[in-house]
């Protein structure tokens, strides 16, 4: 890893390139000086079966909570309104993508892979 001095008070950002997101940790006491931590690629990249394991772990958490609402609307005698559904499968897209964008970026859509390959950018 490489530390490079960013001056923000005390505080350390490390930064992970597997969670696509600063993690912070306290400098020494008396110093004013942060470093960020920079990953290598080799240990940044999950492997491939990681990868297709997350985005797999996704899409059952969009079809089990999407399609169990319309599923429980319409089949079970559920109460539940148009809002209710949507609402069901926008929290289970949520949840999906909070749980696999720092394995595989939660494309969690063929399509939006094949856009990022097609583009050179995945």
């Amino acid at each position: 890893r490489r530390c490079v001095g960013l001056g923000l008070g005390g505080a350390a950002i490390a930064w992970h390139a597997s969670q696509r997101t600063p993690t912070c940790e306290e400098a020494a006491p008396g110093r004013r000086e942060a470093k960020l931590l920079v990953a290598s690629p080799a240990e940044a990249t999950p492997s491939l079966a990681a990868r297709c394991i997350a985005e797999a772990l996704g899409t059952g958490i969009i079809v089990a909570g999407g399609c169990g609402a319309v599923c429980t609307s319409k089949y079970a005698g559920g109460n539940s309104t148009l809002f209710g559904v949507a609402a069901a499968w926008g929290m289970s897209v949520a949840l999906a993508v909070y749980v696999t964008r720092a394995v595989s970026g939660a494309h969690l859509n063929p399509a939006v892979t094949c856009a990022l390959v097609a583009i050179g950018k995945a």
